[in-house]
């Protein structure tokens, strides 16, 4: 079964239609213009959408503060575990291990294992927050 003349008129009406952009100046309807007729916007509210040059500019902000954040904690978490190794590369030598480690230096490496641990568990948090 074919469809009717008036079917195929409706549908390319409809197909017409769709493929117009959207503007706030116009106001046309399947039926022709209709009077009173608030222009129409994709979001629904009365004063449309941010522009999308605005909406893409927000986005690129928050993404750099994301990456910025976790960039800086990553250094700031990891860059303690350098003392620990350092200290032992200077102090052992080729073929022996160093056994004998200063308190302070016990400390440090707990410590810094502590901030990157800490630095695994706060990325989450960071793409919450911002």
């Amino acid at each position: 079964m074919k469809p009717s003349g008036s079917f195929r008129s409706l549908k390319a009406q409809i197909e017409t239609i769709r493929h117009q952009p959207l503007s706030r100046t116009s106001s046309a309807t399947v039926s022709g213009n209709a009077p009173n007729h608030q222009p129409s916007t994709r979001s629904g509210c009365q004063g449309g959408p941010p522009p999308t040059d605005e909406r893409h500019h927000k986005t690129e902000d928050r993404l750099t503060r994301i990456s910025m954040s976790i960039v800086w904690i990553f250094l700031f978490c990891h860059v303690w575990k350098l003392i620990p190794t350092i200290y032992e590369a200077v102090y052992s030598g080729e073929t022996q291990v160093l056994t004998d480690w200063p308190k302070w230096l016990l400390m440090v490496n707990d410590i810094s294992h502590t901030l990157i641990v800490f630095n695994s568990a706060v990325n989450f948090l960071i793409y919450v927050v911002l």
